[in-house]
């Protein structure tokens, strides 16, 4: 019997690490889905001559997630980034945004009966020294599911066949479930340290098999993981330390970053990656997943003037999307009339949108029963970005008519308004995650099956189109209903205004390699046990 003791404070096991090797991309679905697909994990090599040792220190965020030891309470991509060095994913994504085996080895998919069988690596041990098994994915897959988690709605049941074998069944089939065992939701954290700890100690000390164990968590400053020594992957990590800090302010950051002070910066503005770009840097672009940036109408409010279609409308023309994007983000992004860039297999190219038209915005304003316009709210919050866009959205319906105040509030409190179930009035700001997959993106924030923009109108064709695309059998199938679902959210009711399709950008010190950040279409994959210092 292991002694067990709080995970992240200190560990009494030394577990032999597992022969297993990184894992080469692999194809997870075709094009055409057969009835029955397994998918396996090979091994690959690698020709690099890493150095061990260092501290590789991060900043991303301007503020923190609430937590990063549940997953269950983890907020957008901060708490995904701040957790990944201890929490490891069932699957994983490759460059391309293809699924792999990660800690589940293989997968079969049988779609007529409705069950996804996961076989689970061996030989794995939990920060606290605890078996990674079946019975452990199983827990963190029911607690999930108890607590209402949105990924996990169609999810039946969990069931354990052998103590490496686990067998998901679906209420209904769910083309999404793949992709979000590789996010979020297929995070592994150790029952034992939830169950023996309490669920706060868990939530902010996060207990994983991930390549470094969890230190310290400074609130609004670092977050300190150290080197696993015991990691199934032999030889891996190589740096002693990670550390996330916490910079609110992005030309601090910048210059901390030019200081030394910093190995990697990301997600920077505009003023701040032209400064960065002109000096010897690595510079990291990649378009986001599956995102626009844009803003959410509280279009369920029968008693708001943003419930009817045509004041939603006349928003839109009122605002000049190229304009707008050109000087916000310069060449760092690109104008929007929809979820997803061209690139995107769910880019519907018969999307009209909304051409900028000041005209046609008063004329139907005018329409609509507001000639005079009316006032409005559309928030802003510690996050700069997020001011300037409400700022110029603010600038370009004034001159419609529609007068919007500006509430700047906490980021948390902003994140309470829209995924705590209590609804908005006006326009919030909504950015879309980095997952490759519109479908489980739309579906989780824009159907009104969870907490997420409950203010937002949810039409009954829409749903239906959205259904279509979750339970389709096939990829060919899943691609036209999505855009047929965009083609009724954008163009039809006018939902959500999307303004730009950026890139997720970073910086990184030249001595840093193989960092494993925005190597992936699925910008929200990191590979921190890669990650090395030529110094």
């Amino acid at each position: 019997m292991l002694a067990l003791v709080a995970c992240g404070k200190t560990t009494t096991t030394t577990t032999t690490p597992a022969t297993t090797t990184s894992i080469k991309p692999t194809t997870t679905v075709p094009a055409t889905t057969p009835a029955t697909t397994t998918t396996t994990a090979k091994p690959t090599t690698t020709s690099a001559t890493p150095k061990y040792g260092g501290t590789l220190r991060l900043s991303r965020f301007t503020s923190e997630g609430p937590s990063v030891g549940d997953p269950l309470k983890h907020a957008g991509m901060n708490s995904f980034y701040e957790a990944t060095p201890a929490l490891e994913t069932l699957l994983r994504a490759d460059a391309s945004g293809a699924l792999i085996p990660w800690l589940a080895t293989a997968y079969t998919v049988d779609v007529p009966n409705k069950t996804i069988t996961l076989s689970i690596r061996q030989g794995i041990k939990f920060h606290d020294g605890t078996t990674f098994n079946a019975d452990a994915v199983r827990w963190n897959l029911q607690y999930r599911m108890d607590g209402k988690m949105a990924a996990m709605k169609s999810f039946a049941s969990v069931s354990v066949v052998d103590p490496y074998t686990v067998k998901i069944t679906l209420s209904s089939w769910d083309s999404t479930i793949l992709g979000n065992l590789a996010s979020g939701p297929g995070m592994m954290i150790s029952p034992t340290n939830y169950l023996n700890n309490g669920a706060d100690y868990a939530a902010n000390n996060p207990c994983g098999t991930g390549p470094f164990i969890f230190q310290d968590w400074k609130k609004n400053d670092t977050i300190t993981y150290v080197k696993n020594p015991n990691y199934w992957q032999p030889g891996k990590p190589y740096l002693d330390k990670v550390q996330w800090v916490t910079v609110p302010d992005m030309n601090t950051k910048a210059m901390s970053f030019q200081a030394g002070e910093l190995d990697v910066v990301m997600t920077m503005d505009l003023p701040q990656i032209q400064m960065l770009n002109k000096a010897n840097y690595t510079t990291l672009h990649q378009v986001i997943g599956s995102g626009a940036d844009g803003f959410v109408f509280s279009s369920a409010n029968a008693s708001s003037p943003w419930s009817n279609v045509l004041v939603r409308q006349a928003a839109m023309y009122a605002i000049n999307t190229k304009e707008y994007t050109t000087a916000l983000f310069g060449d760092e992004a690109a104008p929007a009339n929809q979820m997803v860039g061209v690139s995107s297999w769910a880019y519907n190219p018969d999307i009209v949108g909304y051409p900028f038209n000041l005209d046609k915005a008063k004329q139907l304003l005018n329409q609509a029963g507001y000639p005079n316009g009316f006032k409005s709210i559309i928030y802003g919050s510690q996050d700069p970005t997020t001011n300037k866009r409400a700022l110029a959205i603010q600038d370009y319906l004034s001159k419609a008519g529609i007068t919007l105040d500006v509430p700047i509030i906490s980021t948390a409190q902003l994140m309470q308004l829209y995924s705590g179930g209590i609804g908005w009035e006006g326009l919030i700001g909504d950015s879309l995650g980095q997952s490759t997959d519109l479908v489980d993106t739309m579906n989780r924030y824009y159907t009104g099956g969870g907490m997420m923009f409950v203010s937002m109108l949810t039409p009954q064709d829409y749903l239906d189109a959205m259904k279509k695309a979750v339970a389709a059998p096939d990829q060919a199938t899943k691609a036209q209903a999505i855009k047929d679902a965009q083609k009724l959210f954008i163009d039809k009711y006018c939902l959500l205004a999307p303004q730009d399709t950026r890139y997720d950008n970073a910086f990184e010190q030249k001595y840093v390699r193989d960092a494993g950040i925005l190597r992936s279409v699925n910008t929200q994959m990191w590979t921190p046990e890669t990650a090395w210092l030529d110094k």
